[in-house]
């Protein structure tokens, strides 16, 4: 239904919304498999922005791990030119200064003597010519200042790098989202104050790969703006604050947004129905906070139905976000079946589209 919206209306911005990453992946899926092929973005877990920054942050911070790796050196060159931050003519100089970083010790290259020059580093019998000895001169500047600063905390190790990379107007959202990674780095470090720059490097390369998203960040916080004549695939929660021309609303149904304390909960192990060990602890625990005796206890609510009425109360929420991502067209669906479980349509869905056919009998027509 998408591919042939876009198809006909290759000048609008449509996209596919829903509720978790898993469904999201079936859209992808079939995506992929239309004879005729249609542009997409898969942004589930990032958009292309993220994880391009995420990847130059993942190749710099695992060179920082070990400044005297030759090959990590190598790849952060090759990663830092792929995407414009560092300039040489052609892929042979970027070979040629590969091959200078493999002959040359990076111990004395990154802390020379007070008169030793770049070309000193030179093996005497090597030939280089002055522009690939500039092009090998503007990578140490990087890391060279990098180095110094390795012994800083990550979050400010990241923005040291991404103020050099990122220096130009036109990169302003790219520093703007190192800005939020660093900000997120700085409450992961109370967490793991132990984890390594190579660890940190491990995580951002997952994002890179598309493996892992960063958490609590929409698509706006991630640099992404709707193209018309591609589809757009991701999930409800990361597409507050954007509009598309046409929005599709999946697996809107009794599973993903509940009505009924006593229905099935995404939130529930499946070994105990009618149970959530992790909220029903959270909110006992909140509840022995505020209540002032075990009597005030008692008289609350049980902690899974308190739990539930919240569920369905941000449920509600979300699909509201969803249903006003859409400019013009708005279709919402169900299916029989979401995974392995027998559901029906979400009890919103019943209302709104009794609303819709009671609107269209007055004789005013449907909007």
């Amino acid at each position: 239904w998408a591919a042939d919206y876009v198809r006909r209306n290759p000048q609008d911005t449509v996209a596919v919304l829903c509720p978790t990453n898993a469904q999201g992946g079936d859209v992808i899926t079939a995506l992929e498999a239309l004879r005729e092929p249609v542009p997409f973005d898969d942004l589930l877990r990032s958009t292309p922005q993220v994880r391009n920054v995420t990847r130059v942050l993942a190749h710099a911070l695992l060179y920082l791990s070990n400044p005297t790796h030759k090959g990590n050196l190598i790849q952060l060159h090759n990663t830092l030119v792929k995407n414009g931050l560092l300039s040489v003519a052609d892929q042979r100089q970027r070979r040629r200064v590969a091959e200078l970083i493999r002959t040359v010790s990076l111990a004395e290259a990154l802390y020379p003597r007070a008169t030793a020059s770049v070309a000193a580093l030179v093996p005497p019998k090597a030939t280089v010519s002055p522009e690939d000895l500039a092009a090998f001169q503007d990578l140490l500047a990087l890391v060279r200042r990098w180095v110094s600063a390795v012994y800083l905390p990550p979050d400010q190790l990241i923005l040291t790098i991404a103020q050099d990379l990122f220096s130009r107007p036109e990169d302003e959202r790219y520093l703007a989202l190192c800005h939020t990674i660093a900000q997120g780095q700085r409450s992961a470090l109370q967490m793991h104050p132990t984890e390594t720059l190579a660890e940190l490097s491990g995580e951002f390369d997952q994002v890179a790969r598309n493996q892992r998203g960063l958490g609590g960040l929409s698509l706006p916080d991630e640099g992404y703006t709707p193209t018309p004549g591609r589809i757009v695939v991701t999930t409800m929660h990361k597409a507050k604050g954007l509009e598309w021309d046409t929005v599709y609303l999946l697996c809107v149904d009794s599973l993903e947004f509940p009505d009924d304390l006593e229905g099935a909960y995404r939130s529930e192990p499946f070994y105990l129905p009618g149970h959530a060990p992790a909220i029903e602890a959270r909110k006992t625990i909140e509840r022995l906070a505020q209540a002032p005796d075990a009597a005030a206890v008692d008289a609350l609510p049980d902690a899974v139905t308190e739990s539930r009425q919240e569920d369905i109360a941000e449920r509600l929420r979300l699909l509201y976000v969803g249903i006003t991502r859409a400019r013009r067209n708005l279709s919402i669906t169900f299916s029989a079946k979401n995974g392995q479980r027998a559901v029906q349509p979400a009890l919103a869905l019943t209302v709104l589209r009794e609303a819709y056919a009671a609107y269209g009998r007055e004789g005013e027509g449907a909007p």
